[in-house]
């Protein structure tokens, strides 16, 4: 991996070399590019956001979603995880969790990427949190899309990021019904 270093970070497959480009093995993580350019060559590192949020039920916590906040965290400085609670998952999803809303917390918890957790609910929904929490940006999983997801006009922009392919929470609530 080729990385630029001017006032941003920018991943790159570009294969010149010059002043400008610090090279890392294609396996490094973006945390360790940062310590490095910050350390070793003295280089202020900016991201591109300096808060991202993104919501969700995550009545399952699995792998789908961590790799989602990896990603994301790879593009912000903060990363506000919002988490859809009992009533409003009735509401919007026509269920009940399969977990309460303690134990989805207390799993999004344990993931290091995750910087805030906050509530959705039916009176704190996505307008009143972006208000509250301030994000630059709201990231979700392309399996919404403009016209399916209601996060869209809320004056930030919103980046789908590919899912990880195989694994869904409706999939998993399914396999236990």
């Amino acid at each position: 991996m080729l990385v630029w270093c001017n006032r941003s970070i920018y991943h790159s497959n570009h294969t010149k070399m010059d002043k400008d480009w610090v090279q890392f093995p294609i396996s490094t993580n973006i945390r360790e590019v940062i310590n490095v350019l910050t350390h070793q060559y003295n280089i202020e590192v900016f991201f591109m956001y300096k808060r991202a949020i993104s919501f969700g039920s995550f009545e399952y916590v699995h792998i789908g979603h961590i790799t989602l906040f990896q990603r994301i965290k790879e593009q912000c400085e903060e990363l506000v995880v919002c988490v859809s609670d009992d009533e409003y998952i009735e509401k919007t999803k026509g269920h009940k969790p399969v977990f309460t809303l303690y134990e989805r917390i207390k799993g999004l918890s344990s993931i290091k990427e995750i910087d805030y957790i906050t509530v959705q609910s039916v009176l704190l929904n996505k307008e009143r949190n972006i208000k509250l929490m301030n994000p630059n940006v709201i990231f979700v999983g392309d399996d919404w899309n403009p016209k399916n997801y209601n996060g869209e006009g809320l004056g930030i922009p919103v980046i789908y990021l590919p899912r990880t392919k195989g694994v869904s929470s409706t999939e998993l609530r399914e396999k236990d019904l």
